[in-house]
């Protein structure tokens, strides 16, 4: 480790409480996603946060209806914190504050922060307020150290949903700046330099109603979706054979799944023949295929499935993103590489990431981005929690890009 890394280490950790305070806030708010909650409560409470940390700062709100959202979603709002230097390279740091509802297992309150050992729990802790109180922490870094670089962060709301309300936002209106930037990714040591992209598809099957003791008065709907569900679970086998070029962190990402009955619903009562029943459809699509071919092949098997029999059906589009390449210029390649390594003490492989993430918009702006991300737990799930001292190697990670950033500009 040379003298400068074993520096930024240590003034890293003098933020450890810091870190810790940030992360505590921003758990006890209950920015859950949907329906998107206290999010104006989430920018208030950062915004004197990035203040101290030396950042000029704005909050903004998207208009009602961005994105598709019905007008009577609650409000929408990010904040972007910049420190700019004329002609200086311009680290952008992105995070989003939304987290998705609780799970019905927890054992521990999850708007609360718990400290035991190295985890942090609460939800929201890894995914993804944790990296969110990393990124001010490296802002502090960075500032202490006079780094001759700029800075610009965007703390955004509604990932969990897509983003185009938070970071898709800020995108269009041409305010995301950045030579490189910083997402949440997969655990060290991989960095994330792209994303799957996917698709979501509703099916509604449609029977007739009858008494369940007249049943051939009636057609059963939910029979009609086991048909449509079957030829989508041929498929996807047969999806599962398309693989990635693109290096992964785990060989089950390198090809196309589909999660078919994500969402059930239907039928009105157990003496009651289902005339109505839906299911959703969560395609995760590798680079080397389009979402418009996912799109056809899952239309046309449900067609094959149901043509001929007497049920009615619908396939509505509830969600597409495309694959996001946020990383593919070597030198950049080699340069954060470095910076990693030199602070985790080893090389890192630069990896397809299963999800997407706010990546995509970052790219959209012309911003080459990598996605970084540490050790944790149960995202998404039951205990959530995130490892501290994963939190802030990340940190230091952050402030040596900076670093090697602005000496190579």
């Amino acid at each position: 480790m040379d003298k400068i890394v074993g520096d930024i280490k240590r003034r890293v950790a003098k933020y450890r409480d810091f870190l810790l305070d940030v992360l505590g806030i921003l758990i006890s708010i209950p920015t859950v996603n949907p329906p998107g909650n206290s999010y104006r409560d989430a920018v208030e409470a950062l915004e004197p946060i990035m203040k101290e940390a030396g950042l000029m700062t704005e909050i903004i709100q998207a208009p009602k209806g961005e994105g598709g959202l019905p007008e009577n979603a609650p409000p929408r709002y990010s904040i972007i914190g910049e420190r700019l230097i004329d002609d200086r390279p311009i680290v952008h740091l992105n995070g989003h504050f939304d987290v998705v509802p609780i799970t019905g297992g927890w054992t521990k309150e999850p708007f609360k922060m718990l400290v035991e050992g190295d985890r942090v729990y609460g939800r929201g802790s890894a995914d993804m307020k944790g990296l969110v109180a990393s990124m001010l922490v490296a802002v502090r870094v960075i500032d202490d150290m006079g780094l001759d670089v700029a800075i610009q962060t965007s703390f955004v709301c509604d990932e969990e949903t897509g983003g185009e309300a938070g970071a898709g936002y800020l995108a269009k209106r041409g305010l995301l700046k950045g030579d490189i930037g910083v997402v949440e990714g997969v655990h060290s040591p991989v960095i994330t330099i792209a994303n799957k992209g996917l698709i979501w598809h509703k099916v509604v099957v449609t029977g007739k109603a009858a008494h369940s003791s007249r049943p051939h008065l009636g057609l059963n709907a939910f029979r009609g979706a086991v048909r449509a569900a079957s030829s989508l679970f041929d498929l996807e086998e047969e999806l599962a054979k398309r693989r990635t070029e693109m290096e992964v962190s785990d060989d089950a990402h390198r090809y196309i799944t589909m999660n078919i009955g994500g969402v059930c619903d239907g039928g009105t009562k157990p003496n009651t023949i289902c005339d109505r029943f839906s299911f959703t459809v969560d395609t995760r699509v590798i680079p080397e295929m389009c979402l418009s071919e996912i799109d056809k092949l899952i239309r046309e098997r449900v067609y094959k499935a149901l043509t001929g029999t007497h049920y009615g059906y619908n396939i509505e589009l509830i969600q597409k993103v495309k694959t996001a390449v946020g990383l593919s210029n070597d030198r950049m390649k080699e340069l954060v590489g470095m910076a990693f390594s030199d602070v985790v003490g080893i090389k890192p492989r630069f990896v397809l990431a299963p999800f997407f993430s706010d990546m995509r918009y970052l790219v959209s702006a012309g911003i080459p981005t990598i996605g970084i991300g540490c050790e944790s737990g149960l995202i998404h799930g039951d205990d959530e929690w995130v490892s501290l001292e994963g939190l802030t190697e990340m940190s230091s990670v952050m402030v040596n890009i900076a670093r090697h950033i602005s000496k190579s500009c």
